[in-house]
């Protein structure tokens, strides 16, 4: 799994400042126990995707079965 900003949220990381969404690793921040701490409070989420990203795959696989669901009529 890859840890994300959370939506409305920013963190200050060695490589500058993070936006909701960036993708956050353990070097960025310190270490893997300070990932636990800020997913606790509420500044990461763990995903596969970002959730932009998973919005974006979600309504490219909708259209496509729309397109598909069309051909068949």
């Amino acid at each position: 799994m890859t840890y994300f900003v959370e939506e409305g949220k920013s963190l200050t990381s060695r490589k500058g400042v993070l936006a909701p969404h960036d993708k956050v690793t353990a070097e960025m921040i310190g270490d893997g126990k300070q990932l636990e701490v800020l997913l606790n409070k509420r500044f990461l989420y763990k995903s596969e995707k970002s959730k932009p990203e998973a919005e974006a795959a979600a309504d490219k696989k909708a259209k496509k079965a729309g397109e598909k669901s069309e051909a068949d009529k």
